[in-house]
């Protein structure tokens, strides 16, 4: 069995779709690291409501209280 499919049984599809939210924060972190790109106010935001959104989905920070 593939490691794909071996996370996919113990995560779940639901958890493990959540690291597509990841691939625009990848993008600009390595545009800015790599290629000299500006990051903006708005790339900072952005990335702070894709964490709290990630946050929000998995469920751990609401069952921790």
């Amino acid at each position: 069995m593939s490691t794909f499919f071996s996370i996919l049984k113990r995560a779940g599809a639901s958890n493990l779709l959540l690291v597509t939210f990841l691939i625009p924060v990848s993008a600009i972190l390595l545009g800015v690291g790599f290629l000299g790109e500006t990051l903006l106010i708005q790339h900072i935001a952005g990335m702070g409501v894709i964490g709290v959104g990630l946050a929000v989905i998995d469920g751990r920070l609401l069952t921790a209280r």
